[in-house]
């Protein structure tokens, strides 16, 4: 309908400006960046709170790191440039 997808398929989830005007693409990018480092904030919390009541085991730390690290590599390396 739109066209073929991309052939590299970091384009499927990176967000690109349609050109220098479109500052609205990279100021999205960032805030869905900065809401996902914060979600990953709380959940390395609650993951604290369960894991200090032993009804967690340690292990499930790796997923709010995970999503912290995702973030962050939105925020720096992936970020979309003008």
């Amino acid at each position: 309908m739109y066209g073929s997808p991309p052939a590299d398929p970091r384009h499927r989830i990176q967000v690109e400006p349609d050109g220098p005007w479109d500052s609205q693409a990279v100021s999205n990018s960032e805030f869905a960046a900065g809401l996902g480092l914060a979600f990953s904030i709380a959940a390395a919390l609650l993951t604290w709170v369960f894991v200090k009541a032993e009804w967690l085991r340690r292990w499930w730390y790796a997923i709010p790191a995970g999503l912290a690290l995702a973030a962050l590599l939105r925020l720096t390396v992936l970020t979309p440039q003008l």
